[in-house]
């Protein structure tokens, strides 16, 4: 399965970069992975150790747009942190800060 084509997008907000900073990096992965694939396919990508892997089913939630008062459904996903080797970074969730 992983050698499919798999989702796996970066979760981009400001706690998930405060939890890179910790070592621990986020991202949005297919609902039918579980943790040990979603290791492997992280492993994979960023040529990176995975040591820990928590995964959780995010719910989906209702949205109202606001000029025409739909209400849109967000569908449910899958989160996956994972927690690297020590010394161990992915340069998709640096910053920048404190270089010249």
């Amino acid at each position: 399965m992983i050698d499919q084509i798999t989702t796996l997008k970066p979760v981009i907000t400001e706690r998930s970069f405060a939890g890179a900073n910790r070592g621990w990096y986020s991202f949005w992965v297919d609902k039918s992975l579980d943790k040990n694939q979603a290791a492997k396919l992280v492993e994979k990508l960023f040529n990176v150790k995975v040591e820990e892997v928590k995964s959780s089913l995010v719910k989906g939630k209702t949205k109202r747009q606001l000029r025409t008062r739909k209400l849109i459904a967000v569908s449910p996903r899958k989160k996956v942190l994972v927690r690297l080797a020590k010394d161990q970074k992915i340069d998709l969730f640096e910053t920048g800060s404190g270089q010249k």
